[in-house]
């Protein structure tokens, strides 16, 4: 509610204003979560993201340069990661990688919609915005994403003859380990798998003793950062932008936070169907090393349930203001002897 309201607010002072500004961004994204195999930062996964919106400045007295700021955007975000990829800056691969034999993978296409309110730190007080030439801001706000993690498991179709393999020498291949003529295989690119759909965590559709219900598709995240805004010109300026988005209420942009389904919850979730079983048996463990099926002491953790997700995104912005002719007065639209004809 409290974002709609904000939403609602912007538009209407937009409205209303004698001025009102747009924008745009584009720039690198990097998820932060429970899949990595960097100890701090995952530049091996760097992903793109945009957004665009509306926002007023709430006008100063005398000239003086606005300090807060409305706004509202529409954002994309992609995010991933890939446990058995390579690290970037390093020659670590294979089984020398922290986490390939769990071995997990995901990407996420997040969209959705924010309200913030922007602090704006200008150096000379008494100038108007234009005349600042570079200033400091920082901002917090809320919004919306839908969310709904995919992943690449199947060269081609999901079907069980089109699985990876996961080998002790840190290959992938197209068959079990010891098979003669086995191949080593690259994955395909296609994220096809939708984790939700499979139940990973052993959660249920339905409220069911002993799982946890399904999460949800749209999730609440709460940016916040800062930057520099440079004013190119009397209505314009560039700005360069580091937002943290943090999701709070959400452990699932990458489907893992907790423990690994076991064959019983999977049983549940797909009964009388031993074919999507040994999909979802798979899909939910897919180097075959993560769990036994009981999640006893056989099983390792699937995720961390203390951390919750969040996105890095660092960007560059464009905005453009925009003026709205003021109304003119009566006496402005009559010249001196100009008034109504007489008859």
């Amino acid at each position: 509610m409290l974002i709609f309201l904000m939403g609602f607010l912007i538009i209407s002072m937009a409205a209303s204003a004698q001025t009102w500004r747009w924008h745009i961004a584009a720039g690198n994204t990097m998820y932060f979560g429970d899949l990595g195999n960097e100890r701090h930062f995952p530049f091996s996964e760097i992903h793109h993201g945009f957004l665009g919106g509306l926002s007023y400045a709430f006008p100063a007295r005398n000239g003086r340069a606005s300090m807060f700021t409305a706004e509202g955007n529409l954002t994309y975000l992609r995010i991933g990661y890939d446990e058995t990829k390579p690290l970037l800056f390093s020659r670590v691969s294979g089984t020398d990688l922290r986490n390939f034999r769990r071995g997990l993978n995901f990407r996420n296409d997040l969209i959705g919609f924010d309200g913030r309110m922007v602090f704006t730190l200008p150096p000379f007080r008494n100038r108007p915005d234009y005349k600042q030439r570079l200033a400091l801001y920082f901002f917090a706000g809320a919004g919306m994403f839908r969310s709904n993690p995919k992943a690449d498991l199947f060269r081609g179709p999901i079907h069980p003859a089109n699985r990876y393999y996961y080998w002790n020498d840190g290959t992938l291949r197209d068959a079990p380990e010891g098979t003669d003529q086995a191949r080593i295989v690259a994955r395909d690119g296609e994220y096809e798998t939708t984790l939700r759909e499979w139940y990973t965590e052993g959660q249920s559709r339905y409220r069911v003793a002993g799982q946890k219900q399904m999460y949800s598709l749209w999730q609440p995240a709460f940016p916040h950062g800062g930057g520099f805004r440079l004013y190119t010109s009397r209505f314009s300026h560039l700005a360069l932008e580091i937002s943290f988005y943090d999701f709070f209420f959400s452990d699932y942009l990458d489907d893992a936070s907790h423990r690994y389904a076991t064959y019983a919850e999977i049983e549940r979730n797909f009964p009388g169907d031993p074919y999507r079983q040994e999909l979802a048996r798979y899909i939910t463990d897919p180097s075959g090393w993560g769990s036994d099926g009981y999640n006893g002491p056989a099983s390792s953790r699937r995720g961390n349930p203390q951390k919750f997700d969040w996105v890095y995104f660092m960007n560059l912005r464009y905005m453009m203001e925009f003026h709205q002719p003021k109304m003119a007065s009566y006496k402005s639209r009559t010249k001196k002897g100009q008034g109504c004809p007489a008859f």
